[in-house]
Parts: structure tokens; sequence; C-alpha cells
């Protein structure tokens, strides 16, 4: 925190110091983007230390059709704006066990990721289903890819892939989900692949009871 709140400083200083409106006008459109980016850290931290929580959780059943159908609406203006192909090619009905509304993070963050990371006019594919027993959403995309022995650690909070630093995120929204997945009883995984792109895999006990 210390860093970009350092860094707010600096740039509220350089818009005071502006020696004309152009310039002024500039400068205060960095310190709007990095208030933003600060925004977005202390609610991805918000996310996580709730996920981690032992406390008292709200729970409910919810569909995760639904949570994806919104999801991807709420997204869509990035989605048009690199015009990727997202397909939703399996949508079984798939109700599951929330808590605090956390799975919306948990499917959000896995969009994000997958729009963040593809090309423009690629193609991503939103999975939900059921399998033994178990609700599977998966989304895979076309971006990099990770290292193989680079995949275990996207689950630590801050670390980003070499490469892959983009200056919008702090390497939160994985460890996010990692910690969302085990505090619904489920697992997450993440894998390459071919011939290019990520799998993100999300399995949770499906709940018989309606939302």
């Amino acid at each position: 925190m210390r860093t970009p709140i350092a860094a707010l400083s600096l740039q509220i200083d350089n818009v005071i110091s502006s020696s004309d409106d152009s310039l002024r006008q500039e400068r205060q459109a960095a310190l709007s983007t990095s208030i933003r980016r600060l925004q977005r850290l202390v609610n991805q931290l918000l996310d996580l230390a709730r996920a981690q929580s032992t406390g008292e959780r709200d729970e409910a059943v919810v569909s995760i059709n639904d949570q994806t159908r919104t999801q991807i609406g709420e997204l869509y203006p990035l989605i048009d704006e690199k015009e990727i192909n997202l397909t939703v090619s399996r949508n079984e009905p798939v109700t599951a066990l929330d808590n605090d509304h956390q799975l919306q993070h948990l499917i959000r963050n896995a969009l994000s990721n997958a729009i963040k990371f593809s090309p423009e006019h690629g193609d991503i594919d939103v999975q939900v289903f059921t399998q033994s027993g178990t609700a599977v959403f998966q989304v895979s995309d076309e971006g990099p890819g990770v290292a193989d022995e680079m995949l275990d650690k996207l689950r630590q909070a801050f670390y980003r892939p070499d490469g892959q630093a983009s200056g919008q995120g702090a390497g939160l929204g994985l460890a996010i989900c990692h910690e969302v997945a085990a505090s619904l009883g489920g697992r997450l995984t993440l894998s390459n692949h071919h011939p290019r792109g990520c799998r993100f895999r999300f399995e949770v006990p499906v709940s018989t009871m309606k939302p």
C-alpha cells in the first residue's frame, strides 16, 4: 500500500505545480487512473481477507449459470473493445452453495483474466456443467499461457509471471479465486492447453437444494 499511496502524493504535487491548463489536465488524468488502481487494490485486499475469514458466513444456494451470465454482461464492454469471441459452449443447469456472495468474485476474476490476456479477436470458451455430482465452471482462453512450473505460483498473492506484469493489476485475482474455492469446499486448477492459452477450472459439490 505504501508504494501506490506515495505515488499518489507525488502526482497530486505535480497537478498543483502544473504551469498551464493542458499540462494540468494531463496530470489530472494520470492521477485519476492511479486512484482507480488504488481503489481496485483495496477492494481486492478486502475480497482476499473476506475469503480467508473463518467467521460466520451468509450461506445461500445459487445458480452458477445466472452468476456467469451476470458477470459476462458486466464485462461485455471489455469483450467488445477487444472484439473477442466469447462462447458459452456448455450451459447445463448447475447450483452450488455460496457464502458471502464470493462465487461472483471467482467467476468475475476468471473471466477478467481471460479477457485481459486474450489477443484481439481471440476466442474464449466458457463451460458450466456437472460431472459425477460435481459442479464445474471452466474458462479457456487463447492468451500466452504460463510456464508449467509456474502454474502453482499463480495462487500466491502479488505473484505475476515474468512478461505478464501489465501494470493494471497487483497479482491478487487468482489468489482470491483459490481462497474462495477453498472456502466453498471446492477446488481450483489452472492448466495450459494447446495450441495456446490457459484453462481455469473450478469444481465444487453440486447442491441439491433450489436457489
